[in-house]
């Protein structure tokens, strides 16, 4: 059974770079976690296709193949979860920290 859920999780750790557009850290945030879902549920996918398609070349093993997909599974969301979670992080170190008071403005000087 042939997967590769490092491309998922190399999409998921580039959303840093896509998250720049959002307007807030808390929306670049969401857009990850919204990216990370979409490349947990494809790689799923993939690794439930190649299952099917094993299971038909070999049924005989198919206990063996479930076993197989669903460890893959379970690495794939454990990836998939570091990279949302490091991509958050990186939302952290760059967000700009918020602006402080501006000071009111001086007052002209009176004339006598």
């Amino acid at each position: 059974m042939k997967f590769n859920y490092l491309l998922a999780l190399a999409a998921v750790a580039a959303l840093g770079f896509t998250a720049c557009d959002s307007k807030t850290a808390s929306d670049a945030k969401a857009e990850i976690e919204k990216k990370g879902d979409e490349a947990a549920a494809a790689t799923t996918t993939k690794i439930d296709d190649a299952a099917a398609a094993a299971k038909d070349k070999a049924p005989a093993a198919a206990g063996a193949i479930d076993s197989v997909a669903g460890a893959a599974k379970d690495a794939a969301a454990k990836g998939t979860d570091a990279a949302v979670d490091a991509g958050k992080a990186a939302v952290d170190k760059v967000a700009p920290a918020a602006p402080a008071p501006a000071a009111p403005a001086p007052e002209a000087p009176k004339a006598p």
